[in-house]
């Protein structure tokens, strides 16, 4: 949320799971009730239900989250002109200017743009990985790949222009789970193309980098991300 703030992103929109009381009274008590000053901007909190006449109301994964609500962005975006639009998982601590990766995705006319950490061996099969060639363009993503699979995923990452020793060392390219759409493409995917499917890393991307324009964005080697 404190990333979104200090990246002057205003409008957001929290999906949260069962068991979500305290983390919606939290962001009421933070966000809402806090003195925030939001501009035309707010935080609205779209909580999973879950009805005996819906027993598929919980979220079946990061995508069916925003599918299930699109009707509410649609709402918004009715009255606003929006172009793209930020996804951003709740199981990381780090700090990051989205700003900069939204550029980078309006500069490369991405339809998508995922945010990618280069990580060693040890890490990597607990990631969703991303393979690119020489213009960022993301050319396959796998997640969490084991054995082979995980072999497969290797870059040549001193065309990136990480020093000899670096490229050795962090041979994969991680997703942060951090994402950026465009809308039309966006709304595309969950609600036409793969409507049966349920999950961004494991069903959605994989697919989307075969025929859609999928850019990466790199941070840098210093940078370090926790998984919650």
């Amino acid at each position: 949320m404190s990333n979104c703030f200090n990246s002057g992103i205003n409008k957001i929109f929290v999906m949260s799971q069962f068991n979500s009381t305290s983390l919606n009274r939290h962001i009421h008590r933070t966000y809402l009730e806090g003195g925030i000053n939001f501009a035309d901007g707010s935080v609205q909190v779209l909580a999973a239900t879950q009805m005996p006449e819906e027993p598929a109301g919980w979220f079946q994964g990061t995508a069916d989250s925003i599918r299930k609500f699109i009707w509410v962005l649609e709402d918004y975006y009715s009255h606003k002109s929006i172009d793209n639009i930020v996804i951003l998982s709740g199981d990381q601590l780090y700090r990051m200017n989205y700003m900069e990766l939204v550029q980078k995705h309006v500069e490369d006319d991405a339809d998508i743009t995922i945010s990618c950490a280069p990580v060693d061996e040890s890490r990597a099969s607990k990631n969703g990985l991303v393979k690119i060639d020489h213009t960022g363009r993301v050319l396959q993503f796998f997640e969490k790949p084991k054995g082979a699979d995980l072999n497969s995923m290797r870059v040549e990452t001193n065309f990136l222009s990480y020093a000899i020793d670096d490229a050795q060392k962090y041979p994969y390219l991680a997703s942060m789970g951090i994402y950026v759409f465009k809308k039309d493409a966006l709304l595309d995917l969950l609600k036409s193309k793969y409507i049966q499917l349920h999950d961004f890393g494991s069903e959605i991307l994989p697919r989307a980098v075969l025929d859609h324009s999928v850019q990466v964005s790199l941070i840098c080697l210093e940078y370090v991300f926790c998984k919650l």
